[in-house]
């Protein structure tokens, strides 16, 4: 694109309350675009309603504080808590981008007739002119990548989207964000916004949230009990107490993973990771990023999960709509079987990102 093109484009930056997004729109500025910020409040905290009045003025450009407390109830306490009973992490942050962030963003670009959508995310969008598409590509570092969280969008969004952290080091990142003093806003980061979403939803549990588990390992062997089960949930840590179960007096011999919790009869199962061997894994909501790649690429990719740098070779896809399986090449055993129900499944090919899905539950 010309770069008077560029100068003519109207684009809404997302801002949040990290460096990375004021770092996009320094950059987009810099280009010479007519920016527009958004800022989603669904906590009320006037320190971070203070914060965005220093940005911006420090950055010049306007920023819109949309209220989205109305929809915090609907579209990520209450899904956040039924996938708890079900003993199934779920991402409060995942939530909210997917059901909140994007659809709130486009919906405001289509009302301003603006051109751009620009987020802080981790990826790369980049124009296939053979097949004319855009495709997704791991951003350039790859344990940073967020791609996962474009899942669900449609090639007419992707299209819209402007992602430039994709492409630039943290180390980049950083060093723009000291020049422009950016790094003096950095104490609004630390404030626990998640953790206290989440803190709020298990106050609404009620009783549930306080009932005592029984924990048992793999073989079968009672190992105590976990209060405030409904806490935890399959692929959470679980930290092995003394008799005197001293809260304060915590030891770990071995690392232990949850790997199954049962509501109704209260029992927890939990397990190391060399414990575990995974031979296929049951998927759902799977989506790919471009629909023609689904026969022509779909049985030739690996799996990637939350460690980025761990591919696992797919020996065989099976899919049915937007649930699939996934037979392994090779099972995952050790670190590599750090995947559980709940977290999110990337499909590779190369460097591109064809697609990904929700893990429903690994054998």
């Amino acid at each position: 694109m010309r770069q008077h093109q560029k100068e003519s484009e109207k684009v809404l930056v997302s801002i949040g309350s990290g460096l990375g997004s004021l770092v996009v729109a320094w950059l987009l500025k810099k280009q010479g675009r007519q920016l527009r910020g958004v800022y989603f409040d669904f906590i009320q905290d006037p320190a971070r309603t203070q914060w965005m009045k220093q940005i911006e003025k420090k950055m010049g450009i306007p920023i819109q504080i949309l209220d989205v407390t109305e929809e915090l109830e609907k579209h990520i306490v209450q899904p956040w808590i039924i996938a708890r009973k079900q003993g199934i992490d779920v991402s409060m942050r995942k939530l909210f981008q997917h059901s909140i962030l994007f659809p709130k963003l486009f919906e405001l670009k289509n009302s301003y007739h603006f051109d751009k959508v620009a987020t802080g995310h981790f990826a790369i969008t980049q124009y296939d002119e053979l097949d004319q598409v855009m495709r997704i590509m791991r951003s350039v570092e790859a344990e940073r990548d967020e791609a996962e969280f474009l899942l669900g969008l449609n090639q007419s969004e992707i299209r819209s989207l402007d992602l430039p952290l994709g492409s630039i080091p943290s180390s980049m990142t950083d060093r723009i964000a000291v020049e422009l003093g950016l790094d003096q806003l950095e104490p609004i980061r630390t404030h626990p916004i998640w953790k206290k979403l989440q803190e709020f939803a298990l106050n609404s549990l009620g009783e549930a949230a306080h009932r005592t588990y029984d924990v048992y390992s793999i073989t079968g062997e009672k190992l105590g009990t976990a209060p405030n089960g409904i806490s935890f949930s399959v692929g959470d840590e679980w930290v092995n107490l003394k008799e005197e179960r001293n809260y304060d007096d915590r030891v770990v011999k071995e690392k232990l993973y949850v790997f199954k919790t049962d509501v109704k009869s209260g029992i927890m199962q939990v397990g190391t990771l060399k414990q575990r061997v995974i031979h296929q894994v049951t998927l759902k909501s799977l989506y790919w990023f471009v629909q023609s790649d689904l026969k022509m690429k779909g049985l030739e990719c690996s799996m990637i999960w939350s460690n980025p740098t761990v591919a696992a070779p797919v020996k065989l896809l099976e899919y049915e709509g937007h649930r699939a399986r996934a037979f392994l090449t090779e099972p995952l055993k050790k670190e590599e079987a750090d995947v559980f129900s709940g977290q999110t499944v990337l499909w590779v090919s190369g460097n591109e990102i064809l697609g990904g899905a929700e893990v429903s539950s690994c054998e």
